[in-house]
C-alpha cells in the first residue's frame, strides 16, 4: 500500500471483519472509480454505504460481478 496517496479509498477484502484496514490482500478502489459500481451493489445490498462497513456473501459478489459484467458488455 505504499501508493496509497490518501484515504479516498474503499477497501475490499476477503473473509470476516476483523477491524483491521489497509491490508495488503485487500483489493483498493479510488472511490470516484468505485461509484461507478454503487448502483449495482445497492441493487443486491441495499444497506451498502460507502463510509462503513458492509459485510457481504460470496454469493452476493457473484451476482454483482455478473451484472458489471452484462453492463460491461452493454456499453
Amino acid at each position: 500500500m505504499d501508493k496509497v496517496e490518501n484515504t479516498h479509498y474503499i477497501e475490499v477484502k476477503t473473509g470476516e471483519y476483523n477491524a483491521k484496514y489497509w491490508n495488503k490482500e485487500s483489493f483498493y478502489f479510488a472511490d470516484e472509480a468505485f461509484a461507478y459500481f454503487y448502483t449495482t451493489i445497492c441493487k443486491y445490498v441495499p444497506q451498502y454505504h460507502p463510509t462503513e462497513v458492509t459485510e457481504t456473501k460470496a454469493e452476493t459478489w457473484l451476482r454483482i460481478s455478473n451484472q458489471l459484467q452484462e453492463l460491461a458488455h452493454f456499453l
